[in-house]
């Protein structure tokens, strides 16, 4: 059996308040360690009774079990897939997000109850939007049940890495700067030869606009060996093959009793993961039906279609649009179409622009409409589809200049800023969810930082005292800190309770 690390229970301890925030069967679950999410727990025996047959080493996938208290046939039925999986006794189980409905303590707990006290300590979580979108302390309180909502392990000669780029009471989600140099640090360890496995709730690329910045990982995936990726969210099983990778959206739990069993074997072409669906069936026995096979060595999907060179010209009524292929590339068809920026956490078919080749086949041109477009900065997207459907993507930014006004400057801090801006005198104060807040003079030409400090991940807007002489930041840790405008120094912290991430002044 494939070994794996032996469990860290650090990320588990909590002091008194999280205990009492987190109710009975929660708190009994996290102080075991009987439900990890960040740190691999060593896991049992190989499975036995799985698709995969006898002595099978696969592992179980699921998503969007989506527990609500108040729908007791949907705990049912998660209850009769983790009985299911914990027969089939996998080494470990990934569930790829929206664990329950609006992230409550009831709603956790009914969770963890429906899954087998021997399965526990072999499940690899990562959250979903209904995991945090709803309430305020359910990212604190996912954090204390399952630990770290990113991290990485390694299981069966595979490469795992578990993505979070949810924000905290919103919709839709985004990698930031800090998102993906944690990514890229990650993958640069894993030794050559190694297939990656991204597991995230969000799928992306295609129709798919649940990730604002998901350009930034799908331009990783040229760099690195990653071969699958399994999402959740949309609710339906959803299966793309694009920029080097296999994509799986798994059907969601919720609402038909259904897990997936992923099997590592050797094809004509080489070692793949097999994919099959196990569902219940209207007598209550369990379905099998295979889903897919992915290739884990071999050519990447549609590698051969990454352009060359896409350039984009601005200029006039349209967005000229040319992009160059490799002389290897087997194009059916070269498309482009503009982001759509109003699209929020969303899909969004189109509309795609097919592009003309030129005589030999290698350059394809055409123009976008972007006379309804305003000045600044926007996206457009290439894709270069090959007779078999599968494609590769890339996102390409381009301004557009306004003669009467122009964009000064931009500053990066390196995640969201969620919160607004807090302003007094010639000081602006700015914060963003990694819990960097920076104290800077705006000027014509850009920010000069005064200070930079670090607290808990921030929400809530900043605030000035009325004489000016403090500056409150609301965390989510907890806490309302008090800065010192002029140096950013703590003056003093005070525990706030749960509700100080959204604090209104």
């Amino acid at each position: 059996m494939p070994s794996l690390p032996a469990q860290d229970h650090a990320h588990l301890s909590m002091d008194r308040r999280r205990l009492l925030g987190l109710g009975v069967g929660a708190v009994t679950a996290a102080a075991t360690g009987a439900v990890v999410g960040g740190s691999p727990a060593a896991a049992g025996s190989p499975g036995h009774g799985g698709p995969g047959g006898p002595g099978s080493s696969g592992f179980a996938l699921l998503g969007d079990t989506q527990i609500d208290v108040d729908l007791p046939e949907r705990t049912e039925g998660v209850r009769w897939v983790y009985q299911q999986i914990a027969a089939a006794n996998p080494p470990i189980v990934c569930h790829v997000g929206d664990l329950v409905e609006h992230g409550s303590v009831a709603e956790y707990d009914t969770y963890l109850d429906t899954i087998p006290a021997a399965l526990r300590p072999r499940i690899r979580h990562v959250p979903g939007n209904h995991d945090w979108r709803w309430d305020s302390t359910a990212g604190k309180r996912y954090g204390s049940l399952f630990g770290p909502s990113r991290y990485s392990f390694d299981f069966d000669g595979l490469h795992f890495v578990a993505l979070d780029p949810s924000h905290l009471l919103q919709e839709p989600g985004g990698f930031g700067e800090s998102g993906i140099q944690w990514l890229t640090r990650d993958l640069d360890k894993v030794a050559p030869g190694v297939p990656i496995v991204l597991l995230c709730h969000f799928p992306f690329g295609g129709d798919n606009y649940y990730v604002s910045d998901q350009e930034r990982l799908l331009k990783l995936l040229d760099r690195y060996d990653v071969r699958a990726m399994f999402a959740g969210h949309v609710h339906a099983e959803q299966v793309q093959r694009f920029n080097g990778v296999t994509q799986l959206a798994v059907d969601d739990t919720r609402g038909t009793p259904i897990y997936y069993w992923v099997q590592r074997a050797v094809g004509s072409d080489g070692p793949m993961l097999k994919v099959t669906a196990v569902q219940r069936a209207a007598d209550g026995s369990a379905e099998a039906r295979p889903v897919l096979d992915i290739p884990l060595a071999g050519p990447r999907i549609a590698a051969e279609q990454r352009p060359q060179a896409v350039s984009l010209d601005p200029a006039g009524a349209a967005l000229a649009v040319s992009v160059r292929l490799s002389p290897h590339a087997r194009a059916a068809n070269v498309q482009a179409k503009l982001y759509p920026q109003h699209t929020y956490g969303l899909k969004d078919a189109g509309p795609w622009r097919n592009l003309s080749p030129d005589s030999a086949g290698r350059r394809f041109t055409g123009g976008l409409d972007i006379t309804t477009l305003p000045p600044g900065e926007h996206r457009m997207t290439v894709r270069v589809t090959d007779p078999d459907g599968a494609w590769h993507e890339q996102t390409r930014a381009f301004a557009l200049p306004d003669a009467g006004r122009r964009l000064r400057w931009s500053e990066q801090l390196g995640a969201p800023v969620q919160a607004g801006l807090a302003a007094r005198d010639d000081l602006l104060v700015a914060a963003t969810t990694g819990g960097t807040v920076i104290g800077a003079r705006p000027t014509r030409r850009g920010l000069r930082r005064r200070w930079q400090t670090r607290i808990g991940p921030v929400h809530g807007r900043p605030a000035f005292a009325p004489d000016g002489r403090t500056v409150y930041v609301p965390s989510d840790d907890h806490r309302l800190y008090a800065l010192d405008p002029a140096t950013g120094r703590r003056r003093f912290t005070h525990d706030a309770g749960p509700r100080c991430s959204a604090a209104r002044w």
